[in-house]
This record gives C-alpha cells, structure tokens and sequence, in this order.
C-alpha cells in the first residue's frame, strides 16, 4: 500500500513537472514567433525609416540579480516617457552599458515584444541629443 501510495506521488510530482516544462515551451515559441512577425515587418520599412533601427536617449537601470522570468534582460531603459525591459545584443554592449548605469546614454537598437522590449545592438557617445533644439543666437 505504501509502494502505490508513493509510486502515485511520484507519477502526480512528475506529470505536474512535465506540463510546467510544457508550458514554459510553448510560451516560449509563442514569444520568438512573435519577434519573427515583428522582424518581418521591419523589413518592409524603408531602409532610412527611424522604426527600423532607432536612436534613443534614455537612463538606463540595471539589475542587481537576473530577471525571473527572462535570462535575458538586464535592466530597464527609460526613454521619453516610457519604460523597456533592456535586453543587449552582445556582450561589448552589455559592458559599455554597465559602465554607464544610472546614466543618461543614447542607444540604438531594436524595439520588439509588441512594444515593451528595447534590444541594445550600440551605445552612442558624443554629439548632442536627438531632438535637441538649439538657440540661433547663441547661449
């Protein structure tokens, strides 16, 4: 009786597992496909439309730990308003952008997950910021 009674926690503790693996797949297919679409439509755009790789300037607030839900995002990037969840092609940007935590920085990159993921690809140094509007007769 004891066997059965383990052997049926044991089948119930590895189905439940099975099905959270199962769900976390299929939740994760439905998120690349839904970068795919957006990806394909970015490729319709004009190759100098500003959707297509945008300059943003922003603050940038890292993460002490890594996100729960996603590996991949380090931080968040607030720009104009608005809060991404920060994610980095690679890890040379992800470095530039650790050295300048808490700072305002301009980054370019890919605006993704129906508008709430912004993936770093570069971090821009010098000039002045965009939509800056200076004053024609001097300071």
């Amino acid at each position: 009786m004891r066997k059965a009674l383990t052997f049926s926690l044991a089948i119930v503790f590895i189905l439940t597992s099975w099905t959270t693996m199962r769900a976390a797949e299929e939740e994760k297919t439905a998120k690349e496909k839904r970068r795919e679409a957006e990806a394909k439509a970015e490729e319709n755009l004009n190759e100098e439309d500003s959707r297509r790789n945008p300059l943003m300037r922003g603050k940038v607030v890292l993460f002490a730990t890594s996100h729960p839900e996603d590996k991949a995002i380090i931080g968040l990037f607030i720009s104009g308003g608005r809060r991404y969840k920060l994610e980095v092609a690679n890890k040379e940007v992800e470095e530039k952008i650790r050295q300048n935590s808490k700072k305002e920085v301009a980054l370019s990159g890919k605006i993704r997950d129906q508008g709430t993921t912004f993936i770093a690809d570069n971090i821009e140094f010098g000039g002045p910021p965009p939509g800056l509007v200076r004053n024609p007769d001097g300071i």
